[in-house]
C-alpha cells in the first residue's frame, strides 16, 4: 500500500515538473510517451464509443488497446527513470519505438472491417508518428517506406488485389507523403528553433525550482507555526497539571503528528534508581511498558559518540536481541499493537547537564521512511522537552510545600483533600475507599527515645506505606500522627486486604531507634462512598470514627 502511494505520488510530481527534456533523446522519451497515451486513449474511445459490428474481432481490438497501455506505462518509467534511460536496452527501444508504433497502427487500422474506416486510421497514427521523435533524413525515408509497404502488404493480404487496389494505393501513398512532410517540417522548425526550446525548457525548470523552494519555505513555516502551537499549548498543560506522565504523553501525541509518517512513539526518562522506563507509548500497551526497566548501557544512545544526535535504528528486532535479550525484546514487541518497527528514529534530552530520556518514534512499513529534515525536527522537539521538564521540575518545586508533607513525604491535608475531591468529580470510578490511619504509640515514643526519634518513626510509617506494595492510592497526613489512604474502586474487603498488606510490611520491616526495635502498628478505619454517604465531610467523619473504635478494640485486646 506504501509503495502504491509513493509511486503516485512521485508520478503526479513528475506530471507537475513535466518538460521535453534537454536533447534529442530525452525529446524523444517525452513524446513517445505522448504518443503512447494518444494512442491508447484512441485506442479505449473506439472499443467502448464504437459499434462492435465495425471490428473483425472484438477481443483482438481489446488486447490492443491493453498493450497500448503497458507500452505508455513502460515509457512512463524511463521517463521517470524507474528504468535508466543510460542503459542500451533503453537507448535501443526508444530507436525502434517509431517501429513499434506502426505495427500497432496496423493492428488497429486492419481490424476494422471497412477499407475507409482503416485508411483513416491508419492516417491518424502516421499523423501522431510524424510528430514522436525527431527523424534524420535517412530515418525518416526508411521509416515511412516501412509503414507504406507494409500497409500496401497487408491490405492486398486482406483483400487479394481489388480492382480499386490503383486508387486505394495513391491515396495511401498521399498519406504516408503527408506524413512524411509534417514530419519534415517538424524536423526543419525544431532543428531551427532548438536552442530557443531548450531556453524556455530550462526556464521552466528553473521556474519548477523556485516553487518548489517556495512551497518547501512554506511547509517548514507551517511546520515552525505548528510546533510553537504545540509547545504553547504543553506549556499551558505544565502549569495546569501535576503528573509528569501526563504531560509526557500530550508532548508524544504533538510529536507524532508534527512528523509524518509516525505510526507509534514512546518516551524513556530515568527513575530515582538510575533505571530507565517508560512514562508515555502510543500505538503500544503503556501499562505492560512500565513493568520493563532497561539500564543506561542497554539504551541506543549508550553506543554513541554524542548521544544527544537524533539516529535512526533500523531492523530494530535484531538491535534490541543483541543489546537488551531476547526475553525484553519479546516483552516490549508483546505490547504493540502492530508488528516489530521496521524504522525508529529516536533523540534522547538531558536534565541538569545528565540525561534524562529518550523520545522514540517508529514505523512499521518501511527502514528507510525518516529522512533528515525529520531527524532535524525531532531533536528540535527534543529540545523543547528539555525545557518543558525544566519548568515542570521548576513547577514542582516551587508547589511542592502545598502539596508534600516534608516530614514524612505524604501529601499534605490540603492537597489529599484536592485529590480526593477531583477524584469523586471525576466519575470514573463507582466506589472509592477511605480510610482513617492512626499511629500507636507516637507519644510512647517521643517520651522515650526524644521528639527527634518520634519524628524519624512519622517518617518510617509513611515510608512502610508506600513501599508495602498496595494498589493505587492516595496517601495524606492530616494531623499530627494521623493519616488518609484512600483507594479508587475497591470494596471495604478489598481495603482490609490493602490494610493487613501494610500491616505485615511494617511487621516485617522494623523501626530501629538506638539500636532497639520497635514494631509500628497503627488504627484504621474504613468507610465507602457513596455507598455509606454522599458527603466527602461525612464519609471522612465516618472513617475517622471507626479508626477510635479499633483502637479501642486493640486497647482492650
Amino acid at each position: 500500500m506504501s509503495k502504491n502511494k509513493s509511486f503516485s505520488k512521485s508520478f503526479r510530481e513528475h506530471v507537475r515538473k513535466f518538460t521535453i527534456g534537454e536533447n534529442d533523446f530525452e525529446y524523444a522519451i517525452s513524446f513517445g510517451m505522448l504518443s503512447s497515451l494518444f494512442m491508447f486513449v484512441k485506442g479505449l474511445f473506439s472499443y467502448f464509443i464504437l459499434d462492435a459490428t465495425l471490428y473483425y474481432d472484438g477481443t483482438v481490438e481489446l488486447l490492443t488497446v491493453v498493450l497500448l497501455g503497458a507500452l505508455f506505462l513502460f515509457m512512463v518509467l524511463i521517463h521517470m527513470q524507474i528504468i535508466p534511460q543510460n542503459k542500451k536496452f533503453t537507448q535501443a527501444f526508444i530507436k525502434t519505438y517509431p517501429y513499434i508504433l506502426v505495427v500497432f497502427c496496423l493492428l488497429i487500422s486492419f481490424n476494422f472491417l471497412n477499407a475507409s474506416n482503416q485508411l483513416f486510421s491508419f492516417v491518424i497514427g502516421m499523423v501522431v508518428l510524424a510528430l514522436t521523435q525527431i527523424y534524420s533524413l535517412k530515418n525518416r525515408i526508411v521509416l515511412f517506406l516501412f509503414a507504406w509497404g507494409s500497409y500496401l502488404i497487408l491490405y492486398i493480404v486482406f483483400y487479394r488485389v481489388p480492382s480499386d487496389t490503383l486508387s486505394y494505393v495513391s491515396l495511401v501513398t498521399v498519406a504516408i507523403l503527408i506524413s512524411y512532410i509534417t514530419a519534415t517540417v517538424h524536423s526543419i522548425i525544431y532543428n531551427s528553433q532548438k536552442d530557443i526550446i531548450y531556453e524556455m525548457n530550462n526556464n521552466s525548470k528553473m521556474i519548477s525550482q523556485s516553487i518548489e523552494q517556495l512551497e518547501e519555505t512554506n511547509r517548514e513555516l507551517r511546520l515552525s507555526q505548528n510546533m510553537t502551537a504545540s509547545m504553547l499549548k504543553i506549556t499551558e498543560e505544565v502549569l495546569k497539571n501535576e503528573n509528569i506522565e501526563s504531560i509526557l504523553q500530550l508532548v508524544l501525541d504533538e510529536a507524532m503528528e508534527l512528523i509524518p509518517n509516525s505510526q507509534a512513539g514512546s518516551i524513556l526518562i530515568t527513575d530515582e534508581n538510575g533505571n530507565f522506563s517508560f512514562a508515555a507509548a502510543r500505538g503500544y500497551r503503556l501499562e505492560k511498558l512500565k513493568k520493563i526497566k532497561l539500564k543506561y548501557e542497554e539504551l541506543y544512545q549508550s553506543s554513541l559518540d554524542d548521544p544527544f544526535e537524533p539516529y535512526i535504528i533500523q531492523n530494530l528486532e535484531t538491535f534490541d536481541e543483541v543489546h537488551i535479550g531476547r526475553s525484553k525484546t519479546d516483552a516490549i514487541w508483546s505490547t504493540s499493537h502492530s508488528n516489530v518497527a521496521k524504522s525508529c528514529m529516536t533523540c534522547s534530552f538531558q536534565h541538569d547537564n545528565n540525561f534524562y530520556g529518550a523520545i522514540n518514534i517508529d514505523n512499521f512499513t518501511s527502514e528507510t521512511i525518516y529522512e533528515e529534515k525529520d531527524k532535524y525536527l525531532l531533536k528540535q522537539l527534543a529540545k523543547e522537552l528539555e525545557i518543558i521538564i525544566s519548568i515542570h521540575k521548576l513547577y514542582e518545586k516551587a508547589l511542592r510545600p502545598t502539596k508534600i508533607d516534608d516530614l514524612t513525604g505524604a501529601y499534605t491535608r490540603t492537597y489529599c483533600m484536592k485529590l480526593l475531591i477531583e477524584l469523586i468529580a471525576s466519575d470514573q470510578y463507582e466506589i472509592v475507599s477511605v480510610s482513617t490511619l492512626d499511629i500507636d504509640r507516637l507519644k510512647a515514643i517521643n517520651d522515650k527515645y526524644g521528639h527527634d526519634v518520634g519524628d524519624k518513626y512519622l517518617h518510617f510509617f509513611a515510608k512502610g506505606v508506600m513501599n508495602s506494595g498496595i494498589k493505587e492510592n492516595i496517601f495524606g497526613r492530616v494531623g499530627g500522627d494521623e493519616f488518609l489512604l484512600i483507594f479508587p474502586h475497591l470494596t471495604e474487603q478489598e481495603t482490609k486486604e490493602q490494610i493487613k498488606q501494610i500491616r505485615t510490611y511494617l511487621k516485617e520491616h522494623k523501626f530501629v531507634p538506638n539500636s532497639s526495635e520497635e514494631e509500628i502498628t497503627f488504627s484504621a478505619g474504613i468507610a465507602i462512598y457513596p455507598k455509606e454517604n454522599s458527603e466527602i465531610k461525612e464519609i471522612i467523619k465516618l472513617s475517622d470514627k471507626r479508626m477510635y473504635q479499633d483502637k479501642r478494640v486493640e486497647e482492650q485486646n
